[in-house]
């Protein structure tokens, strides 16, 4: 039998469940220890078939505005 008496948090410390979608974090009785807050620093207006993001992935299908949230590592 092994025993040990540290713990890797991981994804638990931001609330999530480590073994989800089997079980929720309420089935773990976790709540978020940090939250992420930000603020929209740019708008922009899309024609249908201009992309956008990391390698282009998303191609929009019709105009639209979207927001740019600043969200970095630094």
């Amino acid at each position: 039998q092994l025993k040990s008496d540290y713990v890797r948090s991981g994804i638990m410390l931001y609330g999530s469940s480590p073994d989800y979608p089997t079980h929720s974090i309420a089935d773990w009785g976790l709540q978020p220890t940090m939250s992420l807050r930000s603020e929209i620093i740019s708008v922009q207006h899309l024609e249908p078939n201009e992309s956008v993001g990391y390698g282009s992935n998303f191609v929009a299908e019709e105009p639209m505005t979207i927001g740019i949230v600043a969200c970095g590592y630094a």
